[in-house]
């Protein structure tokens, strides 16, 4: 990121796969590495589009959905290398 902006590193796959948020936040999925099936990153921006706080997870995330006002917890769907799906509950920093 520079400026506050996201920019593609060379050889990097890119995009976002999901998003939510909250009164204060963005909360995006996020793909920065060169594997296409990695999707762990979870990555904060406010309204202005200014990244702020960049998670990476257990498993890989195919859903977000936002669980309170406050920001502080975030509900997915997750997958497994066994491509076992389930809920997951995320308390934030």
């Amino acid at each position: 990121m520079s400026d506050g902006y996201i920019k593609a590193k060379p050889g990097v796959k890119f995009g976002f796969t999901t998003f939510c948020f909250d009164g204060d936040l963005i909360y995006a999925n996020y793909m920065d590495t060169a594997d296409a099936y990695d999707f762990k990153t979870i990555v904060t921006f406010d309204w202005k589009g200014r990244e702020r706080i960049k998670y990476t997870a257990k498993q890989n995330i195919l859903r977000l959905c936002s669980g309170e006002k406050t920001g502080k917890e975030l509900y997915c769907i997750v997958s497994s290398p066994e491509s076992e799906f389930s809920l997951a509950k995320l308390t934030l920093k």
